[in-house]
């Protein structure tokens, strides 16, 4: 599924077997799925996770993962910017209105 072609996506690339993902991305309390709870109300934004395990990375459009987590914001059109703040809810969020696209972020 193409994420970015009408709206800008926040993906977190991880593995299941890698102990800060755990925390990050596959907690029902952690910070993925506290920051899809906290901008749901955003419109043309959504917020996924890439099992790295699962599925190939795709390499062929830019995407420099050398550790996970890492996270990009990606608008339509192609255009990433990868994430390099702390993990707690503040910066996340203001890494999304600060990147995003299309998105309205309250």
């Amino acid at each position: 599924e193409k994420a970015t072609e009408t709206q800008d996506t926040f993906v977190a690339f991880y593995a299941p077997w890698c102990g800060h993902c755990q925390t990050f991305v596959l907690q029902q309390n952690g910070g993925l799925n506290q920051l899809a709870t906290r901008l749901s109300s955003a419109k043309n934004l959504r917020v996924a996770k890439f099992d790295v395990d699962a599925e190939e990375i795709p390499n062929e459009h830019g995407y420099a993962i050398q550790y996970i987590p890492t996270s990009y914001m990606i608008c339509p059109g192609g255009k990433k910017t990868k994430y390099s703040g702390n993990m707690d809810q503040a910066s996340l969020v203001s890494f999304v209105k600060a990147n995003a696209c299309k998105a309205s972020v309250p």
